[in-house]
């Protein structure tokens, strides 16, 4: 079955798990790119991922390149419902 996918927050269709993933690698790699040129309490949020909680399949992508605080995202992450997940790269510099 095909995944919902969302590039910034806009919605482009339905993709292709292996799609999927080629856009997870490509804005993982953007955001170790990004993460270069951020502070030590900056993240670079790169993915969120919804899954069907029972089968864990996953049922949409977000796709962004998002700078941060660390302690914004990390409350963002507790108002998230269990079934999601946020995926960063901190300054690797730290």
């Amino acid at each position: 079955m095909d995944i919902k996918l969302y590039v910034n927050s806009a919605f482009c269709g339905y993709q292709t798990q292996d799609t999927i993933e080629e856009y997870f690698e490509e804005y993982k790699r953007k955001a170790e790119d990004a993460s270069e040129h951020i502070s030590g309490d900056e993240v670079v949020v790169y993915a969120a991922l919804s899954f069907e909680a029972d089968s864990e399949r996953i049922l949409s992508a977000s796709f962004m390149n998002t700078v941060m605080d660390y302690e914004t995202y990390a409350e963002m992450c507790q108002s998230f419902p269990d079934h999601c997940r946020m995926f960063f790269i901190r300054n690797k510099r730290r």
